[in-house]
């Protein structure tokens, strides 16, 4: 076996189920906790999908379909060989175009990935040192929850919502960049609009957004946040 290599094909001959259809990717190994998200990796117009299923490792599926018909064919199970920990998100945090990545790094610290290639053909690069406010702080984010990107005021790059372990929401305001090129965010709220992700025994009777009903199991508030815009009014929701 010395000096051979190996390469993973998840359809390497077709394979039928019991009634004649073919198994889109029968050697893929199935999914047991996937973190997905959608985005358009490539520049082309429609949505590809990137999901986590092992810590610290990104599997792509390009999308060869259309914007509203897409075919996800399997690329990669280990995309650029990026290391992502817990969690991971794409946004356009350098606003130039292209996309950026986010991701957890060891102690609850965030790490940046710039985009060093193009719209169509993105490099990551992983930025000296963890994401950090304006002062130098470094901003955490719990493991156990993965935080969103939004432009909550509806201009410029993204900002930055991280759910706490209390079911609350931390909001942080892009404010520009450090060294021209690693974004800066500010906290503007540790407990944004007064959202809360949990039961009663997290949130409290008080909370705006406390689940309400019977026959909830008392939990933690751990989350995953995620934002779009759902009303159709332009504005992240």
């Amino acid at each position: 076996m010395q000096g051979q290599s190996f390469e993973q094909r998840v359809a390497p001959f077709p394979v039928q189920d019991t009634t004649g259809s073919a198994y889109k990717f029968p050697f893929l190994g199935g999914l047991n906790t996937p973190r997905p998200q959608l985005v358009d990796l490539d520049d082309d117009g429609d949505l590809d999908l990137v999901l986590q299923e092992r810590r610290g490792r990104l599997i792509y599926f390009e999308n060869t379909g259309a914007p509203t018909a897409p075919t996800f064919e399997w690329r990669t199970d280990y995309f650029q060989k990026l290391d992502v920990g817990a969690w991971f998100r794409f946004g356009d945090l350098s606003d130039d175009g292209t996309l950026d990545l986010l991701a957890e790094e060891p102690i609850s610290n965030i790490r940046y990935y710039k985009n060093a290639g193009t719209a169509e053909t993105p490099d990551f690069a992983k930025a000296e040192g963890p994401l950090r406010r304006a002062d130098g702080t470094a901003i955490s984010a719990d493991r156990q929850n993965v935080p969103a990107l939004a432009a909550l005021d509806c201009s410029g790059p993204p900002d930055l919502l991280i759910g706490t372990l209390n079911g609350r929401l931390r909001y942080y305001e892009h404010t520009g960049t450090r060294d021209g090129e690693i974004p800066v965010f500010e906290k503007v709220a540790d407990e944004y609009q007064d959202v809360c992700v949990g039961p009663e025994n997290v949130c409290g009777g008080s909370a705006s957004s406390s689940p309400g009903g019977s026959g909830l199991t008392e939990r933690h508030g751990a989350n995953v946040v995620t934002a779009g815009d759902l009303g159709g009014d332009g504005d992240p929701d």
